[in-house]
């Protein structure tokens, strides 16, 4: 299921009310850890971090190996991506 922004918004009421990742993944049909990429997304960037993106962004090359140099130092994929505000860990391409 493609969450929508409005869905993204309904998560971050329900996550700021207490309730948990479980519960609300059950509800909206979708992992757990995408509920949690989702907040940690808002937490790190506010609302701009949950909104959508448009497509074929383009990335400095020093980012890009800013990135990569973390990914190769051991940080894991997931955590840069939300880091750096990027759609997903499919993002990074080594």
């Amino acid at each position: 299921m493609k969450l929508t922004e409005e869905d993204k918004i309904k998560i971050i009421e329900l996550r700021e009310k207490g309730i948990g990742y479980g519960t609300i993944a059950k509800q909206f049909k979708v992992r757990d850890t995408t509920i949690e990429r989702i907040w940690y997304h808002y937490e790190k960037h506010g609302i701009e971090g949950i909104k959508h993106r448009s497509k074929n962004k383009k990335y400095s090359t020093e980012l890009k190996l800013e990135i990569i140099n973390r990914v190769f130092q051991g940080e894991s994929k997931t955590f840069l991506a939300a880091e750096y505000n990027l759609p997903g860990p499919g993002t990074i391409v080594l």
